[in-house]
């Protein structure tokens, strides 16, 4: 396994960590600097402090003010993600914490870094959840009848419409589907044929007055 390395800021302060097997070498790239720390993951698991005169193995919460940060008030402490420098009037109340987590495992190394690596295994197992696609419209067609979406608003009772009275004829006031209607040359005729009735009517008649000659 080749040798990894990434930065890690914690409270403003960054630092390289280091990942490989066996005990840290001194030809790392990039060249580590006081400070950095280097995880050794083959098993057992193993963690180192650079300093200035070469690599200092930690041990254990409980000793790790032996391996302070040299140029720094600073102790370095192992949580779920990683190991992370802290300001050393903290490790009190960090400590406290961490005791907690272990659940009776032992504080060593081999356990913090076992801590760090299952969790790493158990987030890149957890599967990502699957966005579901949003339906694509289908366009409208400008273009096409518009009686046809009118018809998607029709009911079921529209189906049956209510039958409406017949319309009346203009000409002869009468129902379309009555007698058919007079001609209106035929009427005339008839009109006039009556009126002559009339009047022979009332010319014959022995009450009508006629004026002297």
């Amino acid at each position: 396994m080749s040798t990894t390395h990434r930065e890690i800021t914690v409270a403003g302060y960054t630092y390289k960590e280091y990942r490989g097997c066996g005990i840290a070498p001194d030809s790392l790239r990039p060249l580590p600097i006081p400070g950095d720390i280097y995880l050794d993951i083959a098993n057992p698991y193993r963690v180192f402090v650079r300093h200035s005169n070469g690599w200092i193995e930690w041990i254990s919460m409980e000793r790790t003010t032996e391996v302070a940060h040299p140029t720094m008030k600073k102790i370095i402490l192992p949580t779920y993600q990683r190991f992370s420098w802290v300001a050393s009037g903290s490790i009190r109340s960090h400590t406290a914490a961490l005791q907690n987590r272990l659940g009776g495992r032992p504080d060593c190394a081999q356990t913090h870094v076992a801590i760090i690596l299952d969790g790493e295994a158990e987030a890149n197992t957890i599967p990502q959840p699957i966005l579901k696609s949003k339906p694509i419209a289908e366009p409208i067609n400008q273009d096409a009848d518009s009686s046809l979406s009118d018809l998607s608003s029709i009911s079921h009772g529209d189906a049956n419409p209510v039958q409406t009275t017949p319309r009346r004829s203009s000409d002869s006031m009468m129902l379309v589907d009555g007698p058919p209607a007079v001609p209106f040359k035929d009427r005339c005729a008839n009109m006039r044929i009556a009126n002559a009735h009339i009047r022979g009517l009332i010319t014959s008649s022995p009450c009508t007055s006629h004026n002297p000659s």
